[in-house]
């Protein structure tokens, strides 16, 4: 028995120990990966993160502007019991965002005629302002707007004035080209008191906005 604890002891004694020199330059030891599968437990960090969601394009999900302003031309049909025309001009609005959906318009719109009359040349003129509501702020934006102001007609009849009042109701739409500017086609009737009588009139427009 002696004889066998000795034996044990030289082994021991003989079994070679790492030295420091090999000991830091050994290759540490991988950290352990978990992956979980199925319902299992919280995501492991071999678990890749959740993807980021899709970013909406031109940023047309929430309105970053409170001011617009448009730029063009229009057509306009005027119908009275003295003279009809139709007439090519320019038009112009400004409107300013209370809300995402609801702005506060104003715009004057214009329109000139071939001569009548031994060479009197039709002009007309409306203006007005009102709400305007939007039905969404995307890369097509609808909404409809209803205006309400004047009139001015040449030439003028005999005996009534080239002034009268006039309510203009449509809708139109926009389309952005990028954050900051958009076209526009837009469609009105314009119901109007001038010539002491109503008129039926109708309008289109087609324009640049710029948004600020």
């Amino acid at each position: 028995m002696p004889e066998r604890t000795q034996a044990s002891s030289l082994i021991a004694l003989a079994a070679p120990r790492p030295s420091l020199a090999a000991l830091s330059f050994a290759t540490p030891a991988p950290p352990a990966r978990f992956v979980v599968s199925g319902n299992s437990s919280p995501a492991s960090p071999a678990t890749s993160a959740a993807p980021a969601l899709p970013t909406p394009p031109y940023g047309y999900n929430e309105r970053d502007y409170n001011l617009e302003i448009a730029l063009g031309v229009s057509v306009i049909r005027f119908r009275s019991s003295f003279y009809e025309a139709t007439g090519v001009g320019f038009h112009s609005a400004a409107a300013f965002f209370l809300k995402d959906w609801l702005g506060i318009e104003g715009a004057v719109t214009s329109g000139f005629a071939p001569s009548i009359y031994a060479d009197e040349h039709i002009k007309i003129l409306t203006y007005g302002a009102g709400p305007k509501i939007s039905f969404g702020h995307a890369r097509i934006e609808p909404w409809v707007h209803v205006l309400a102001g004047g009139i001015h007609a040449l030439p003028q009849t005999a005996g009534n004035g080239q002034n009268g009042f006039q309510v203009t109701s449509g809708l139109g739409a926009d389309y952005g080209l990028s954050p900051r500017l958009s076209i526009r086609l837009e469609g009105d009737y314009v119901r109007s008191r001038l010539f002491n009588d109503w008129q039926n009139n109708f309008q289109a427009i087609a324009a640049a906005v710029v948004h600020f």
